[in-house]
């Protein structure tokens, strides 16, 4: 398995990828996310996308979390 992390210009986590090679070598994506920031730092929302696992159906797919913060900052919600 290989796993990839990107950094955004502030050096924020804005990504990761894990990836496996398949007795074929085909390379596949288990999962990948990707965060976003709003301007004052805090993290607005992560994206994620999971890959299909063979012979499993309603495998793969995406989910997006978002949150919300009040005006000190703190985690009001997630959904």
């Amino acid at each position: 398995m290989d796993d990839q992390f990107s950094y955004d210009g502030n050096r924020r986590p804005s990504g990761t990828t894990a990836t496996w090679q398949s007795g074929s070598n085909a390379t596949e994506t288990l999962f990948s996310s990707l965060r976003s920031y709003d301007p004052v730092g805090t993290v607005k929302s992560v994206n994620s996308t999971y890959g299909v696992v063979p012979d499993q159906s309603n495998s793969g797919g995406s989910e997006t979390q978002n949150f919300c913060y009040d005006e000190l900052n703190r985690l009001v919600w997630a959904v």
